[in-house]
């Protein structure tokens, strides 16, 4: 998924962008920003967070 860029019509919400991160999706393009809950810049940019990690606790 580290090569995958996935293209949408609206600016994925802040559960959405967390998800596509979270997976592992390196690129989100998108034609309108989703001024109320965007989670690619527009409200929060969870893609350029670079401190967050993600793992399980054993």
């Amino acid at each position: 998924m580290l090569t995958t860029t996935l293209y949408v019509t609206i600016e994925p919400c802040l559960m959405c962008a967390s998800a596509l991160r979270q997976i592992g999706i390196q690129r989100v393009v998108f034609g309108a920003g989703n001024e109320r809950f965007g989670g690619n810049g527009t409200v929060l940019p969870i893609h350029s967070r670079k401190y967050q990690r993600y793992a399980a606790k054993h």
